[in-house]
């Protein structure tokens, strides 16, 4: 996804990789319909 833009701070990352998977959660429920 955009991990490629995560920049190498650990506290940044770690926003980044959360949010990452809240948008990947929240797109994987649209297209399985679970919403």
């Amino acid at each position: 996804m955009f991990y490629y833009l995560t920049p190498i701070n650990p506290e940044t990352r770690y926003r980044y990789d959360a949010l990452g998977r809240r948008v990947s959660k929240a797109t994987y429920g649209r297209h399985t319909g679970h919403t």
